[in-house]
């Protein structure tokens, strides 16, 4: 898990935004327009570790410009005893009625339950991972209530059940390999969540996907990639907002048990 820094890395997520704003434009059949009453995505998803630190205020900009909700999996950050892996999230936000008030909320939530492969590669190096002890549950207008889950705590039973009912999407930013794992999972995630589901994986293991709580097995999955070195951007619309009647972004915090 090398700490991803390079020039390259951060010149990439600049295209892959610049990629989504453009096949968001297309989807919604629109020329470029107030992108803050009418912004062409809603939401853009890296995956774990994906994303340079460097890259934050250009994130962060791209948020407040385009009023789109970003979750992105940060690369490591390394003190002198700890290595942090968390997200990062930003949600637009307007700070009176009349809508003319923009920001920004920042969010920084740590992986729950790091794996062992993690906690190994940081003792190696005379380092303890810190995990984290909060759950964001986001509710807003635009995408509904949904939550972010970082790869590996998309595995906790507790969680799970604390989410069941809550979200209308729940999103998981993920660096996995074992693909057939998390696609039963998916599957099982739909049923007892009864919410959608967006997985986002690496390109270079694929299994990518998005999947609706529906009963026929067509209609469940709305979109899934396989095998490897995929497309590194995609686009897709999923409609569930305003299903609980949301006006403003609201920000619950959970507190699940540490295993």
């Amino acid at each position: 898990f090398p700490a991803q820094t390079s020039e390259r890395l951060q010149n990439d997520i600049r295209r892959l935004v610049r990629i989504a704003l453009e096949r968001g434009e297309q989807l919604r059949g629109g020329g470029p327009g107030r992108y803050w009453d009418d912004p062409p995505i809603h939401l853009l998803v890296l995956p774990e570790l994906s994303c340079p630190r460097s890259c934050l205020p250009l994130l962060r900009s791209w948020s407040l410009k385009y009023r789109m909700c970003i979750a992105a999996g940060l690369e490591y950050e390394e003190s002198t005893d700890c290595r942090l892996n968390e997200m990062v999230i930003f949600i637009p936000v307007t700070r009176n009625r009349a809508g003319d008030c923009r920001d920004l909320v920042t969010l920084r939530q740590r992986k729950l339950f790091p794996t062992g492969e993690e906690m190994r590669c940081a003792q190696a190096s005379g380092l303890e991972v810190a995990p984290g002890l909060q759950q964001f549950l986001i509710e807003d207008a635009d995408i509904a209530a949904w939550a972010v889950v970082n790869c590996y705590d998309f595995t906790c039973i507790e969680l799970r059940d604390k989410l069941r009912g809550a979200t209308d999407l729940l999103v998981v930013s993920s660096l996995n390999r074992d693909t057939t794992t998390f696609d039963l999972l998916s599957e099982a995630s739909i049923r007892d969540l009864h919410s959608y589901l967006l997985l986002a994986n690496t390109g270079s293991f694929g299994g990518s996907q998005i999947l609706g709580p529906f009963y026929g097995e067509h209609a469940r999955c709305l979109y899934k990639v396989q095998g490897q070195r995929l497309a590194t951007c995609e686009v897709r619309e999923i409609r569930i907002g305003g299903e609980r009647g949301l006006r403003q972004a609201q920000i619950h915090v959970m507190r699940p048990g540490q295993r």
